[in-house]
């Protein structure tokens, strides 16, 4: 899962504190702390992932805090990732129709071959 994050567009925080919360129905930061082991403060990243549709939370008091179901937090991000690939397809058919259309290339003398030079062809008859 090494590149997943990435691709998802989670940074290396985001993406534990999310994961921390896949583990667990609901938390309060309180009840999250004692796993947070990353220097940035986890109220910033669950504020920034709630922001991005992947963090609800449940008020309080106290908050309350859960991961949005993966399927539909990140379906959004998957479907635009489809595309892009579709286009991509797209554009490599094209490129394949254009090199398959190309007019032959004419048999010529080979990479190391050479041809002789007139000058050469007469050199042993004098």
């Amino acid at each position: 899962m090494a590149d997943g994050p990435a691709v998802l567009g989670l940074g290396a925080a985001e993406r534990a504190a999310y994961e921390l919360l896949i583990d667990r129905p609901s938390a309060t930061v309180a009840e999250l702390r004692p796993e947070w082991t990353l220097q940035e403060p986890l109220e910033n990243l669950l504020a920034r992932l709630e922001e991005r549709g992947l963090v609800q939370h449940d008020p309080g008091p106290p908050v309350r805090f859960r991961a949005v179901a993966p399927g539909i937090a990140f379906d959004a991000v998957l479907v635009r990732h489809e595309d892009e690939l579709e286009r991509a397809r797209r554009h490599v058919d094209i490129l394949d129709a254009a090199y398959q259309a190309r007019p032959a290339v004419r048999a010529g003398p080979r990479c190391c071959e050479s041809t002789p030079s007139p000058r050469s062809a007469g050199a042993g008859s004098v």
